[in-house]
């Protein structure tokens, strides 16, 4: 009962044309809303005193009635607002800028949506109010009543009761604020914006990985205000005298009131008023001005990044091919962005935190991003070969392109002396582009090139590293390059191992960058001279290789025959399927021993990384191989067959009825092999587009829930209401970026100098008696990641005399307070947003998967989902998922027999598995199955 008046509370129900009715003596007999309807408001017991029909008047006195003292309860401040304020008395009414009229002719006009329900709204008010002066009775009154109430409500929400006979759908308020095209998503979050351009994209190796090249006719349209002073006071008035039709000039002048006045072209000098001090000039752009790159789908941060304007010919945006992987960029017609701060702060802002030098690294996994690709491997890969050598002539045009003056003079003593002075590749890459005056390149560690050990993987356990006769290994000793042939994973990005992740973590990434553009120039006019193409000779094959061919294929087809089984049907096709994909693997690696790496431009793309793969190859040279739908091979359809002009054969098993392709691609498909790898490309299609979207609104979601929580200076992560995420950001508080300086405790202890103890067996003793000065300082140093690692490292390296020369113990403290300096500087920033940056890192990568659910093989029983559709299933919570596993353990059994047994009891069996034939016989108008 109320606390005031005793009147008793009951259960309140919303029923049709939003009215509310108070039941004093609803009870459990009418359970849902229909039947309470049906027994209660159509009938006499609706007047009673235990039922009431709420209308809205009577609910704004209720809501005006509730005390100061209860809105607590509420959760509401009377200085805020009231409960009754939640009920509209007024419907405001927007400018004619929201709702303007659409002249259609001379004479008539339409008007906008809300413009048109405004007036029924008021036409309906009006109409009560002459109903209630006339005296008219309360149903009809009750009815206009009801008929403003659902006007009312749809204008500000149209779906709610919508028009039957209406062909247009009439939007109200609720519908131009929501959705992607709204206001808000549409028009404020996301909007066109002036001082923006967008055009082509095509590479330009000597540019500078932080420039971008802007075309003359982009440059001279957009501006940047600048103030004049005396500093700058010349330069501007000649921008202003060459007008606006010559490039660098101005396309407005400011002046101290604000006015605008347009800068025509050259000859109209005496039209332009007198520059003064504080008048604003809108230049156009120039060199070394400071603008925004964009590539869109803007998947994650470094998807925008600020670069600096040169000025070029054409009508393409150009940059270094090297920043395509942040951008996701490639020059087969993509478009890109540039957009232009208009203030010196934007302008500082924008170089501070958004510089392509300072965003090489991603902060997704710490992985180098910004690296050379493409013809730049390949150019990379054929120069560091053991047979190309360069003369004084070649070996000198390369030295220029480093533009180091001080190098210049310093030519490398020749690999070759006699007769002829020559230098190697090898030399170019250790002289030119790991060089750093004054403190060389010094890295020791060997890599191998993965492509090409895959080609040859039978070579790899018969060769010494050092020696490999296929240059699969590099070695690097004292910042010279000895042996191997450069690749993607020598310089290549996505590997922490890289050169270039190496240089990027013991040096600066200013350095890493400029090593980079000397790559980027030398192998660019490399291999512009030395030339590389592809062609049909690359791909041709002679006779003895159909021979082998014919002897592969002809192998796995007995292979495929001698499994074949009825009872265990899937675990068979699962064989099937990985006896013809070595086929396919077989052949291509057979394709590699024919073929020559000197003269085969195909095979060169495949073993520097640069593009493509050995199953690529094998596609072009020997066969296409087993064409596969959903994760397996293309099934039989109604009939028992692929395509109708197959043969019936259940007897035995035949590839090619099933998308297995002998033929090659340089050899030509016959129409059946054309059907079967259409059909596996149009699945590739689909989960494209399917993809795209899926990824696309995954991201969004993650991102929104994510965007506010950031780090905060106690090193927790937090929400911005304050809730606690986690106590420390990745529970080391490591910047992912910078994570990288800790990965190898060594570096650091090899990077001190080394000497011989000078102390004997007095060194410990040293080390004891002065312990007790340090004592606090080792106290402090102990909070920090990888401490305890390192000092481990230290103590079992000197104690086994793994280093060639023991560190004296007074050395210690020097290297511990490295570790401190390098800790601190790892430490991820105070105030950065790491709940966007780990939307961004998860949403990003899901462009890149599939969503195809593949067959599994380590569960031969079942397709387990994978990729995007598994983190669906994830991120939604989902409770039926698509492919559930459990997993017992029959180890107690010991039997095997006892295990297949309770196998075979949980598999679903089908008459057609176990029976070889099935046959309908009719005898004596008797059916008989045998």
């Amino acid at each position: 009962n109320c606390p005031y008046c005793d009147s008793k509370n009951g259960i309140i129900r919303k029923i049709g044309n939003f009215n509310f009715i108070h039941d004093t003596t609803f009870s459990s007999q009418f359970k849902n809303k229909k039947n309470f309807e049906e027994n209660y408001i159509n009938t006499e017991n609706s007047i009673t005193s235990n039922i009431s029909i709420l209308n809205p008047l009577k609910i704004f006195r209720i809501l005006q009635k509730i005390k100061i003292e209860d809105l607590e309860i509420l959760d509401m401040n009377q200085i805020n607002t009231r409960p009754e304020n939640l009920m509209l008395t007024y419907i405001p009414v927007p400018p004619l800028a929201i709702r303007p009229s659409i002249l259609i002719g001379e004479k008539t006009s339409n008007e906008d949506d809300l413009t048109i329900k405004l007036a029924e709204i008021q036409q309906l008010n009006l109409q009560i109010k002459k109903n209630i002066f006339n005296g008219v009775e309360i149903e009809n009154l009750m009815e206009s009543w009801n008929m403003l109430q659902i006007e009312s409500a749809r204008y500000l929400n149209s779906e709610i009761f919508p028009k039957e006979n209406d062909l247009k759908t009439s939007k109200g308020l609720y519908q131009r604020l929501k959705g992607k095209n709204g206001r808000f998503r549409g028009n404020l979050s996301g909007k066109r914006v002036d001082f923006s351009a967008r055009t082509v994209i095509s590479p330009d190796p000597s540019l500078p990985l932080n420039m971008v090249g802007i075309p003359f006719q982009i440059a001279s349209k957009l501006t940047f205000p600048e103030k004049i002073n005396k500093i700058n006071f010349e330069r501007l008035r000649r921008n202003v005298n060459r007008g606006s039709s010559m490039h660098p000039g101005a396309n407005f002048i400011v002046d101290l009131f604000g006015k605008k006045i347009t800068i025509q072209g050259k000859n109209n000098l005496f039209k332009q008023p007198e520059l003064r001090e504080g008048f604003r000039i809108e230049r156009h752009l120039k060199n070394n001005d400071i603008v925004l790159f964009n590539r869109q789908p803007s998947l994650h941060r470094v998807s925008i990044m600020a670069h600096r304007v040169k000025i070029v010919r054409g009508k393409t945006f150009k940059f270094n091919s090297c920043n395509c992987k942040p951008y996701n960029a490639d020059f087969d017609g993509d478009e890109m962005n540039i957009h232009v701060p208009q203030t010196q702060k934007a302008r500082a802002e924008a170089i501070t935190l958004m510089n392509q030098t300072l965003n090489i690294i991603t902060p997704r996994n710490g992985e180098l991003q910004v690296a050379p690709t493409q013809d730049l491997l390949s150019s990379s890969f054929m120069i560091t070969s053991k047979d190309q050598f360069f003369s004084i002539d070649s070996f000198s045009k390369f030295f220029n392109l480093s533009d180091q003056p001080e190098m210049k003079k310093i030519l490398p003593i020749p690999a070759i002396i006699k007769p002829l002075e020559l230098w190697t590749g090898k030399q170019i890459f250790s002289s030119i582009i790991f060089n750093k005056h004054k403190n060389s390149f010094s890295q020791n560690f060997t890599d191998t090139i993965q492509t090409i050990e895959k080609i040859y993987s039978l070579n790899e356990k018969q060769c010494s590293p050092f020696v490999c006769p296929y240059e699969g290994w590099i070695l690097f000793q004292k910042g010279q390059l000895l042996a191997g042939r450069i690749g993607k994973n020598t310089i290549g990005s996505g590997d922490k191992s890289s050169i270039y992740s190496m240089l990027a973590t013991s040096h600066s990434f200013k350095f890493t960058i400029e090593c980079m553009l000397k790559n980027s120039l030398i192998g660019s006019k490399w291999i512009s001279e030395f030339g590389f193409s592809i062609g049909i000779d690359d791909v041709s094959s002679k006779s003895s290789f159909f021979c082998e061919k014919k002897r592969l294929i002809s192998h796995g087809y007995n292979l495929c025959q001698s499994i074949h089984s009825v009872f265990q049907k899937q675990k068979n096709e699962h064989k099937i399927q990985k006896i013809l994909s070595f086929i396919r693997d077989d052949l291509g690696k057979y394709c590699m021993k024919i073929k020559s790496l000197k003269n085969n431009s195909s095979l060169v793309m495949v073993a520097s990384g640069s593009k493509g793969s050995i199953v690529n190859l094998a596609q072009m040279i020997s066969c296409l191989g087993q064409q596969s739908v959903n994760g397996a091979r293309i099934s039989c359809g109604i009939f028992g067959r692929t395509l109708p002009s197959l043969k019936f054969n259940n007897s035995k098993i035949i590839p090619i009825y099933n998308g297995f392709i002998e033929n090659s691609l340089n050899q030509g498909l016959t129409n059946g092999d054309f059907f079967f790898h259409a059909i596996a490309g149009r699945e590739g299609l689909i989960d494209t587009a399917v993809k795209t979207a899926e990824t696309g609104y995954l991201q969004r979601r993650l991102m929104k829930s994510l965007e506010d929580i950031v780090s905060f200076y106690d090193s927790s992560v937090r929400t911005s209401d304050g809730r606690l995420i986690q106590f420390k950001f990745g529970d080391d508080n490591l910047d992912p970026i910078r994570s990288s300086w800790l990965c190898e405790g060594t570096n650091i202890i090899t990077n001190i100098s080394k000497k011989p103890i000078l102390f004997g067996h007095n060194s410990i003793n040293l080390f004891e008696v002065d312990s007790f000065s340090r004592a606090s300082f080792f106290y402090d140093v102990e909070s920090f990641p990888y401490f305890s690692a390192l000092i481990n490292l230290f103590y079992s390296c000197y104690l086994t005399n793994h280093f060639k020369y023991s560190i004296c113990f007074l050395e210690t403290e020097l290297i511990f307070r490295k570790v401190s300096r390098i800790s601190i500087l790892c430490l991820n920033d105070a105030g950065s947003s790491v709940g966007a940056g780990a939307g961004q890192s998860l949403g990003e990568p899901g462009t890149q998967m599939t969503l195809q659910t593949f067959h599994s093989a380590g569960v031969s029983s079942m397709n387990i989902t994978l990729g995007v559709p598994r983190i669906n299933e994830v991120m939604n919570a989902s409770k039926i998922i698509n492919s559930p596993m459990v997993k017992i353990n029959f180890i107690t059994l010991g039997n095997k027999q006892q295990i297949l047994k309770i196998k075979n009891n949980l598999e679903k069996t089908f008459l057609g598995e176990i029976c070889r034939s099935i046959e309908i016989v009719i005898k004596s108008n008797q059916l008989k199955c045998k």
